[in-house]
């Protein structure tokens, strides 16, 4: 995510290099942070999570908005590729779901982001936005605390 400057070229390699009958997988997942309960308060970093990536992705030539909308499907036909299917579900992001399975994968996502939080954001903060390490780490703080609410009923839209 963010780091693939030309999708285009990169599709039309993926399907240069696959033997016939072969496939490809592609997932991803649109970087705005949602909820269908209006949980997210909107004083929170969660709330402008994805802003944040796509206004710093827009300045690296690097869109962070490749499934949107089904942007990249597309793409995946201009290169050559026939019978795409395009799946969406929500990821969940913290313990919430009722059902156990997507109630594990919620918060082994919590989790993972929890953990990661800081090498997500750095790069794009401090390098690219203009952000101050001190403004960096109240964000990163306010974000985990967020993460950790149980009120909170948070998913990326996959």
């Amino acid at each position: 995510m963010g780091s693939i400057r030309d999708w285009h070229a990169l599709y039309a390699e993926v399907y240069r290099c696959l033997k016939p009958g072969g496939w490809f997988e592609h997932l991803d997942y649109h970087i705005g942070i949602t909820s269908d309960d209006d949980s997210i308060p909107h004083d929170s970093p969660l709330y402008t999570w994805g802003d944040t990536f796509i206004a710093g992705g827009e300045k690296l030539g690097q869109t962070f908005r490749v499934v949107d909308g089904g942007r990249n499907v597309p793409w995946f036909e201009e290169a050559g590729f026939k019978g795409i299917r395009n799946h969406r579900f929500k990821l969940p992001i913290g313990g919430w779901p009722a059902d156990p399975k997507w109630k594990e994968i919620g918060l082994l996502n919590q989790q993972i982001i929890i953990d990661n939080l800081e090498g997500y954001v750095m790069f794009i903060a401090l390098n690219v936005l203009g952000w101050q390490y001190a403004e960096l780490q109240e964000y990163l703080a306010r974000t985990r605390k967020t993460l950790r609410d149980r009120s909170v009923h948070s998913y990326f839209p996959v």
